[in-house]
């Protein structure tokens, strides 16, 4: 008689199947795509807001018959990044002038930089440098890492808010350049992967200048890799770092060529304010991250100026530096992990210090950083506390499954505020009351939509808050509109003393007093010419004047102007052709 043969016994549940996610590598990646595209599903119904007006929808130069290339230093008020304007061309040549596709283009990004987290992920666990107990959970681990980050409301506004596509290239091509580094390792086509490797760098920078972290973020990798000194990491793989060390150039060449394109407040803050800012500026962006219910898009943070607050930063950005450098020597990847999140952060806070102290932006790359040394946590502890092989995993499965959909919903309802001007402002005086910005944006507009008085009241708010030039120029417009002139006199002479080189203040200066003292118009329009010799509004409103003296041929060269400077503006096409018309009158 043959032995009886044992068989396991199905189990009872689904709950007591262990998920092995090796066997079916298709679905993770499935799922990450899923995901992002329920959570941004909504986000097509927003029109172009903020920068995203005059950068992309009012930008000629991102428009035929302008070369694709033209437009990499096409920047129309803000500095051009040569790999985003490109692609805001090419979007323009594929979607037309519509804001829909351009959306559809920025989340096909967020959804590859969801892959590639997923694949970063998944190659670091599994490699010598992660624990071994993770190592057979690492597709597991690193597709929920990658599912929370593509989920989070956070991103919304590199994913949403169009033209801060600026961030999410720099991130795709950044963590494009960590992948084919990690790629390299036990490759046979190393040289290969490095190469990519360097290529990518190069592209991450020429999309914004933040990019330049990835150069010690791949070092640290490698010296935390090898386990070697930082000497010996260079001396070994010297001809990789000097080609690296190289892409910085291109970047070097793209800022000097634009540094004049920079508002005037866009480098108002020191590097030493935004140094001294960051612990404060990193306990934001946690709450945000881990408490994303109250994100804001305009924050209107200001620098401390106590010295005793100044002392208290500076020694926990020391305790901080401290800590991370013993992490790193103690657990590497970990260690390099919470250092990235730094690294990267730093460049956009200090190296290039804009006028903002914190934007949920800039958290878009260093949340993926967050995301997945978070995920990794929860499942060392959850080793810990109980046996690795226990289906007690299925909790910690549910619990991840909950909060995907819970950042999903917040997602979602994110969206929605970036659906117009209005909406977006009101959705930050909601946030924060004293905010004088979103009144003012409000304000503007309610200005554009030809309702003046109550932009002039909700300015008046604003006012009272923060009294900026741009404030009061727009206060003066709406007086102008009302027929308030002699208040709209007093507003732009205001303006004019907070800020005397605001080209926009003395086009309205001359409009208001064009009336009375013509000449003294014709010298507020020209003025606004030398200080911006593109100015459209001056040169029409040259135009206008000679057009009322008759001189025709005078009026037709400056409405010529305004249509060169402004080749989409209707009213300066009219304006031409009527001067055309009466200049060919006249001479019949």
């Amino acid at each position: 008689m043959s032995p009886s043969r044992v068989t396991e016994a199905p189990p009872n549940s689904l709950w007591q199947t262990k998920l092995d996610l090796r066997q079916m590598p298709w679905l993770p990646p499935i799922i990450i795509l899923i995901v992002g595209c329920i959570a941004y599903a909504n986000s097509f119904d927003g029109t172009f807001v903020y920068d995203d007006t005059w950068e992309i929808g009012h930008n000629h130069h991102l428009r035929p018959p302008n070369s694709i290339f033209s437009a990499a230093f096409g920047g129309l008020r803000l500095p051009a990044r040569p790999i985003p304007y490109m692609s805001f061309a090419v979007d323009y040549r594929i979607w037309g002038g519509q804001p829909w596709g351009f959306h559809w283009t920025n989340l096909l990004i967020h959804l590859i930089n969801g892959l590639l987290i997923f694949a970063i992920v998944r190659r670091l666990i599994a490699s010598e440098l992660c624990a071994e107990s993770l190592r057979d959970r690492a597709v597991e681990i690193a597709m929920f890492a990658a599912v929370l980050w593509i989920a989070h409301p956070i991103n919304t506004n590199a994913v949403t808010y169009i033209y801060q596509r600026l961030e999410s290239l720099m991130s795709l091509f950044f963590l494009t350049s960590l992948f084919c580094y990690v790629r390299s390792w036990n490759s046979s086509r190393a040289v290969w992967w490095l190469g990519g490797a360097i290529v990518a760098a190069c592209f991450s920078m020429l999309s914004k200048e933040s990019g330049v972290a990835i150069l010690p973020v791949l070092f640290f990798l490698d010296v935390a890799r090898e386990q070697r000194s930082f000497i010996r990491s260079i001396r070994t793989r010297w001809l990789f770092w000097g080609f690296l060390l190289l892409t910085i150039v291109p970047m070097a060449i793209a800022i000097s060529v634009e540094a004049g394109s920079y508002p005037e407040n866009a480098l108002a803050r020191t590097p030493l304010e935004h140094l001294l800012s960051f612990p404060r500026c990193g306990l934001a962006y946690l709450h945000q991250v881990f408490w994303p219910t109250s994100l804001c898009f305009d924050y209107a943070w200001t620098a401390s100026d106590d010295p005793t607050q100044q002392v208290l930063s500076a020694a926990i950005l020391v305790a901080i530096a401290a800590l991370t450098i013993r992490l790193y020597i103690k657990q590497p990847l970990l260690g390099w992990g919470v250092a990235s999140i730094f690294l990267i952060l730093g460049p956009t806070s200090s190296i290039f210090p804009t006028s903002q102290l914190a934007s949920e932006h800039r958290m878009y790359l260093p949340s993926a950083f967050l995301s997945s040394i978070m995920t990794i946590g929860a499942y060392r502890v959850w080793m810990f506390l109980w046996n690795s092989n226990s289906e007690s995993f299925n909790v910690l499965r549910l619990g991840f499954i909950g909060l995907s959909i819970l950042l999903v919903l917040l997602t979602r309802a994110r969206n929605e505020d970036y659906y117009s001007m209005e909406r977006l402002w009101s959705s930050v005086i909601a946030s924060n009351p004293e905010n004088a910005n979103g009144y003012i944006n409000v304000a503007s507009d309610l200005y554009t939509k030809g309702e003046y008085q109550a932009a002039l009241q909700t300015l008046h708010e604003g006012l009272t808050k923060n009294e900026t030039a741009f404030a009061l120029l727009l206060y003066s417009e709406c007086c102008l509109k009302l027929g308030h002139r002699e208040m709209a006199l007093e507003a732009i002479e205001a303006s004019l003393r907070l800020k005397p080189n605001r080209p926009e203040g003395y086009v309205t200066y001359g409009t208001i007093v064009a009336s009375d003292s013509p000449d003294l118009a014709v010298a507020a329009y020209r003025h606004a010419l030398e200080l911006d010799p593109h100015h459209a509004g001056a040169a029409n409103k040259l135009g206008t004047h000679y057009f009322n003296l008759q001189q025709w041929q005078e009026a037709v060269n400056w409405f010529k102007r305004a249509v060169a400077n402004s080749p989409d503006d209707e009213s300066y096409r009219r304006n031409l052709q009527t001067a055309k018309a009466e200049l060919q009158r006249s001479k019949s």
